[in-house]
């Protein structure tokens, strides 16, 4: 089934404090992105956002939430656009890139990703996600297993989603990122 990056929050929520900053598509990709990410303290999240590092755009939440979850509307299509993220509990990223979705004839840079699971073996995971952020494409399909909750292998509850978030940052910052769940993704399974 399909995993809404609000939904993959939610359940990496129950063990990570931080998690870094991510874009989905969430309405119409071509005109939209929505930016999300959650800190250790409640605070006003701000995403400044525009064709250029000098922004020009921004959208905030009400505060007092650790969770934030912004979408970023009016984008043209197939434009790339610079975005930092900032809360009032001091969080604050660096400058990023991503792209909306080219119009219907356009094309889409994109990487299938799958089976990090939760950095099991760090070596071969951080290689993997290094080489995705040096081919920079617009979109990471992931096709599951971001974490592995699974008592067999020795890793019962949320343990490895904080390992996936600090493997995945750059990835994660840098492109559009649309999960699916893996078997190993969901504790009942």
């Amino acid at each position: 089934w399909c995993l809404s990056t609000a939904t993959m929050l939610s359940l990496a929520a129950a063990r990570a404090e931080v998690i870094p900053p991510h874009l989905s598509w969430t309405e119409d990709p071509q005109t939209t992105a929505t930016v999300l990410w959650q800190c250790d303290q409640p605070g006003r999240g701000t995403v400044w956002y525009g064709p250029t590092t000098n922004y020009g755009f921004s959208v905030s939440d009400p505060g007092g939430l650790r969770r934030h979850i912004l979408t970023l509307r009016g984008l043209q299509p197939g434009a790339m656009y610079h975005y930092k993220v900032l809360s009032d509990d001091g969080f604050e990223t660096s400058d990023h890139t991503f792209w909306t979705a080219p119009p219907p004839t356009g094309s889409v840079d994109f990487v299938v990703h799958g089976d990090l699971q939760g950095g099991l073996d760090e070596y071969w995971a951080r290689t993997v996600v290094n080489s995705i952020v040096a081919d920079n494409p617009q979109l990471v399909v992931h096709i599951g297993d971001m974490a592995i909750e699974d008592p067999a292998y020795g890793v019962p509850g949320f343990s490895t989603w904080g390992t996936f978030f600090n493997l995945a940052t750059d990835e994660l910052e840098n492109a559009v990122f649309m999960p699916t769940s893996g078997n190993h993704d969901d504790p009942a399974d």
